[in-house]
């Protein structure tokens, strides 16, 4: 297997995330909507109410990413250090998840 430098998985899906944002106006409005009515209802402020922010970003980020046409899975619940799983793209010849 080709070395991955270290990140990469990521950047690949930040980019295509942007891209989706970017020439997707129902996308961007639906996660700017999301963003509005989380944080309007649970100010980061208050200590107890980032823990909650902070979970359902990894929610709306997922659902975000899928959107966007990768293959995103929120997995906070049932692994350690990590919340989302991003795959590598196919076109890199490899089948495994980032984690």
């Amino acid at each position: 297997m080709a070395s991955i430098q270290r990140f990469t998985v990521e950047r690949h899906a930040f980019a295509q995330l942007k891209r989706g944002v970017e020439s997707d106006a129902g996308l961007k409005q639906e996660i700017e909507y999301a963003l509005d009515q989380l944080l309007g209802r649970f100010a980061t402020s208050v200590r107890e109410n980032r823990f909650v922010v902070g979970g359902a970003l990894e929610v709306i980020l997922t659902a975000a990413l899928r959107a966007a046409g990768i293959d995103a899975e929120d997995v906070g619940i049932s692994e350690e250090r990590i919340d989302i799983r991003i795959p590598f793209p196919a076109h890199w010849g490899h089948s495994c998840f980032l984690i």
